[in-house]
């Protein structure tokens, strides 16, 4: 190759376009038949098209006799990774090493394949050398996914900083880095690395769906709407869909989660979404569709949560057998990730005591409910509701309504109801309402409390949503 070939080759990879690049180095290989360099570099591009990509391992595969064998064999190692031959890959990018000491290029790919495979710990010793060695800001980044990965945050922060040193724009480590302060409850922080992301990428949907949860969490609810609308508006994907109607139920607009729900649903089955149907379904006393979407959860890694749910609908439709059925489904599950043993025990103790006959309207719970400690009961509601409210005729209109119900038949300690009553109640503001958020604790002085729906003040239970399924 002459000293003008030479010059355009460098010209044409500068060039951003892809097939772009592949045509005009086609055109010079016609003229260069024999150059290895230009064969290499036209191989390393057709490589990245999966149509083409067996050929170019082969082509490659002839090369490495003629052209440098660290660049070859690195170039059939990313061939590999992009083809998910793992193994394969770290043979080739290990041959690349083994001519090339230093690649830092193929001890990064290398770090990445061991992590895909599992072996993280070798990856990290790949990745280690690297930030010592140069500084490398992908090097930081996987590291920093790797400690993240290991629960080890003070590492996983710091990596993720020294990227940020090299590139304060990097929008995936801004995004980790609220991901990382969001898992610790360091909302405000988390907002603060999801708005400078954001200020890179404003059409970023997980990043607006990020910010969404974040306002939601610390209760500034217009913004976590006109957030989660845009994700929506932009990338109406399950995730972003999940949180619009988290932040629904929070309103009390149950009418308007269930949509979103439901609109979900025919864009992607995605299992939370379909828990959180059911429980809403569950709720409002309609089983039949609930038990539609929990069907659609078996078989997923929220299984068991389904199963839970499920029983609890048998048991309320007197469908004993099927309880049992759930539960001994939950008991032979591998995992139990999502259930509590303690509500496991409860579904338990209730079929037992469903098989004795020793729960009706007038339930075992009913009669330590009438029996409650009715001092301690108002010491501990008194502060979520006006300071003329007659809380003792609150509480036994809220005990006649849950015995009417029948709702003890799958109530438990610090369980929670929502029950509409018929004249308003107050918070400490004077605000009116006429429904109560109701926590039960079934022990030893069988206390009540109790707080209107909109009050963040109920010392036991301080969301009025219903109970959390999702992890969010």
């Amino acid at each position: 190759m002459n000293k003008e070939d030479k010059r355009l080759l460098h010209e044409i990879l500068k060039i951003k376009d892809k097939q772009k690049k592949i045509e005009e180095l086609s055109k010079l290989y016609k003229q260069n038949e024999n150059d290895p360099e230009i064969m290499y570099w036209l191989i390393k591009y057709i490589g990245t098209n999966p149509k083409y990509r067996t050929r170019a391992k082969e082509l490659m595969k002839l090369l490495s006799d003629k052209y440098n064998p660290a660049n070859t064999n690195f170039e059939l190692g990313k061939m590999e990774a992009m083809d998910k031959n793992y193994e394969k890959a770290i043979k080739y990018l290990d041959e690349a090493l083994y001519y090339s000491p230093n690649f830092g290029g193929a001890k990064l790919e290398i770090a990445k394949c061991y992590k895909k495979v599992g072996k993280e710990y070798i990856a990290k010793d790949y990745l280690i050398d690297l930030t010592r060695a140069n500084k490398d800001k992908a090097a930081f980044y996987e590291l920093g996914v790797i400690y993240d990965n290991e629960k080890k945050y003070e590492k996983a922060r710091e990596c993720y900083e020294n990227v940020l040193n090299i590139n304060g724009r990097d929008t995936r480590t801004l995004f980790k880095l609220g991901l990382l302060e969001e898992k610790l409850g360091n909302i405000t922080l988390a907002i603060y690395y999801f708005e400078r992301a954001l200020a890179v990428n404003p059409e970023d949907s997980y990043t607006l769906t990020e910010l969404s949860k974040c306002e939601r969490e610390i209760g500034n609810y217009e913004k976590a709407k006109m957030y989660i609308d845009k994700a929506i508006k932009r990338k109406p994907e399950a995730v972003a869909m999940l949180e619009k109607g988290l932040l629904c139920e929070k309103l009390e607009n149950y009418d308007e989660a269930y949509n979103t729900y439901k609109q979900s649903q025919k864009i992607e089955n995605n299992s939370l979404i379909n828990l959180r149907l059911a429980l809403l379904l569950k709720q409002s006393k309609n089983f039949d569709e609930a038990k539609e979407n929990l069907a659609k959860v078996l078989g997923t890694d929220y299984e068991v949560r389904a199963l839970y749910m499920l029983s609890e609908i048998y048991l309320k439709e007197n469908e004993i057998e099927k309880a049992k059925e759930c539960c001994n489904k939950i008991e032979n599950a591998k995992s139990k990730a999502g259930l509590t043993h303690r509500d496991y025990k409860r579904i338990l103790n209730y079929i037992k005591h469903k098989e004795n006959n020793q729960i009706d309207s007038s339930s075992v719970f009913a009669k330590q409910m009438l029996d409650y400690n009715e001092e301690e009961a108002i010491r501990i509601t008194k502060d979520s509701f006006h300071e003329s409210t007659d809380l003792k005729n609150i509480m036994n209109k809220v005990k006649d309504k849950l015995t009417e119900d029948n709702y003890f038949n799958t109530m438990s300690a610090e369980d929670f109801y929502i029950i509409e009553l018929d004249e308003p109640v107050y918070d400490k503001d004077g605000k009116a309402n006429n429904k109560v958020l109701v926590i039960t604790l079934v022990n030893s002085k069988n206390i009540i409390t109790m707080a209107p729906t909109y009050s963040n003040n109920c010392l036991l239970y301080t969301s009025p949503s219903p109970r959390d399924i999702s992890g969010s």
